[in-house]
């Protein structure tokens, strides 16, 4: 596995909320740059979770992790229902928006995933092709 990988991603996604503000702000659409942003906090916020509780609960070896994962779930998703309640409680709020940022957040972890797998490959392919000479 590659070394800070959760540093990185967490990078593609500034760098994807960058652009996406960029576009915003260049349309002058300022309630869909707020609309998107907050997609990709809880989109955030989910991936962090997700990096706590493997890095704090999941320990090699470790027996009854099954009641440490109860006990996160009961924290984070009524935390998430919050969240996502607020933002469509909220009027200026405009949900296709909202749904962009989260998913915004998915692709820079699947390109992300994709790089890794396109270096491995060519890491691979490299190696053959050494051992082949």
């Amino acid at each position: 596995m590659e070394k800070n990988l959760i540093r990185k991603i967490y990078i593609s996604i500034v760098w994807a909320w960058a652009i996406a503000m960029i576009w915003c702000l260049a349309l002058q659409k300022f309630w869909i740059a707020v609309s998107i942003t907050s997609g990709m906090i809880l989109g955030t916020a989910v991936v962090t979770s997700f990096d706590v509780i493997i890095r704090n609960i999941v320990k090699q070896g470790e027996k009854n992790t099954k009641n440490k994962f109860v006990a996160a779930a009961l924290i984070k998703y009524p935390l998430i229902a919050l969240y996502i309640y607020l933002m469509v409680k909220w009027n200026r709020t405009n949900i296709i928006a909202f749904c962009t940022g989260v998913l915004i957040v998915n692709l820079a972890i699947i390109a992300k995933a994709a790089g890794i797998y396109m270096m491995m490959k060519r890491n691979s392919i490299e190696a053959a092709d050494r051992e082949e000479k």
